[in-house]
């Protein structure tokens, strides 16, 4: 599970120890079987690894922690499937096809009551593509945020024709909120445009 998350298995297992409870969220452990140098020369080479099985929540903790849309997908899915046990089981056992052009969001969307088994490409496909949607949406709010002006509480006043008392009580309502920048009362030229496209 840790490729998906973190780039070390020591990264995941120090988030592990310090955010869960041994025995209860997580359990370690040891292989059977112990590896021995040979003649005796470096006693501490050839350290076995250790397995960790979680928990369901502690999965999910790791999940939302570092992939948050993934998670949300994960939570639609799984939590809504587990509260809906009502298939019969002929229905349940039989796979249904799906097609490789359909992202997991929008089946995820089109069926809330199905179970779905992803293979780990599939799970990095979705991620992928969550990350992609998510970060094409910031890229528009920055360049939104880059073009939007700020105008004067004079200039303001101009553009709609009212004065500075009804600007003042318009903020008080939250009708129009004005921003501080660089000290002085300025107000987004966006919200301004609502107001005129309201008419």
């Amino acid at each position: 599970m840790y490729p998906l998350v973190y780039p070390r298995k020591d990264h995941a297992v120090r988030e592990l120890k310090s955010d869960f409870i041994e025995g209860e969220d997580f359990i370690i452990q040891k292989p059977d079987y112990q590896v021995f140098p040979k003649n005796e020369e470096n006693k501490k080479t050839g350290r076995p690894t250790e397995e960790y099985y979680l928990s369901v929540p502690c999965l999910e903790y790791f999940i939302a922690k570092k992939v948050r849309p993934v998670f949300e997908v994960y939570r639609q899915v799984f939590h809504h499937a587990t509260k809906n046990e009502l298939y019969n089981l002929a229905t349940r056992n039989k796979p249904t096809p799906i097609p490789r052009y359909s992202p997991l969001i929008e089946l995820a969307k089109q069926c809330p009551n199905v179970n779905i088994t992803l293979k780990a490409g599939e799970l990095i496909e979705a991620i992928d593509y969550c990350v992609n949607r998510t970060r094409k949406e910031l890229e528009q709010l920055i360049t939104d945020a880059n073009t939007e002006t700020y105008p004067s509480p004079d200039q303001v006043s101009k553009i709609l024709d009212v004065n500075k008392t009804t600007l003042w009580r318009w903020g008080k309502q939250g009708y129009l909120v004005p921003i501080e920048i660089g000290g002085k009362r300025r107000y987004k030229m966006s919200d301004i445009n609502k107001i005129l496209s309201k008419g």
